[in-house]
């Protein structure tokens, strides 16, 4: 059973994210929230949450993404 993780601002953060997950070797899944390049949604299986938001928060500090 997949769950979301995070939801990116744009299309883009989230499939740079979603290469991310994938490269560590999780299983990882887009779905737009709205329009093409609007929020969408990160989705991985309920028994990758914990490493996939590790990998995310990690990804998320290199983009700037994240206030320290």
């Amino acid at each position: 059973m997949l769950r979301v993780v995070y939801v990116a601002s744009s299309r883009r953060i989230a499939e740079l994210l979603q290469k991310a997950l994938e490269s560590s070797g999780l299983l990882a899944s887009l779905r737009l929230a709205v329009g093409e390049d609007g929020p969408c949604e990160l989705l991985v299986p309920v028994s990758e949450i914990e490493e996939a938001m590790e990998i995310i928060n990690q990804n998320l500090c290199r983009l700037g993404k994240v206030n320290r």
